[in-house]
């Protein structure tokens, strides 16, 4: 929690606020920092505490968006796409300025996550090969709503 109140930006000390006061987190959380100016600056200080979460097995991250964070781009999609826990069922990534590179980082991530049941990464600058490859991942063999 103290990664998110690093960031300064008033939608993350919101949010560390409100997990900061949660009684059990053990079960679970969702890690939603919409429309908070973030940038990939962010997104490393965000993956630093992923990091910090994993030694703890005890607060497993379900739900995990950014969306609205055009400052992202590439490079903090890809920061985020590596720490990404393969447990996690739900990813929002809409409006991020993301292209082909960042995309495929994500891509990548998402064919490894058995329990993903949502991603939605709609409002991005990805090539039509990509859009194709993310809809080829919601025609597989699973269960997963994908919105490109």
């Amino acid at each position: 929690m103290s990664d998110l109140r690093g960031i300064g930006k008033p939608v993350c000390v919101s949010v560390a606020d409100s997990l900061a006061t949660s009684k059990d987190l053990r079960s679970g959380f969702d890690l939603h920092l919409r429309n908070a100016n973030l940038h990939d600056e962010d997104a490393q200080v965000l993956a630093t505490g992923r990091r910090h979460l994993d030694a703890d097995r005890d607060t497993p991250l379900k739900s995990f968006s950014v969306s609205y964070n055009p400052g992202l781009g590439d490079a903090g999609a890809t920061i985020l796409a590596h720490v990404f826990p393969a447990s996690m069922t739900e990813l929002g990534l809409v409006g991020c300025s993301i292209s082909d590179t960042g995309g495929r980082a994500i891509l990548h991530w998402a064919k490894s996550a058995p329990n993903l049941q949502m991603i939605c990464v709609e409002g991005n600058n990805f090539s039509a090969e990509l859009k194709s490859q993310f809809k080829k991942l919601a025609a597989a063999d699973r269960s997963t709503l994908v919105v490109i």
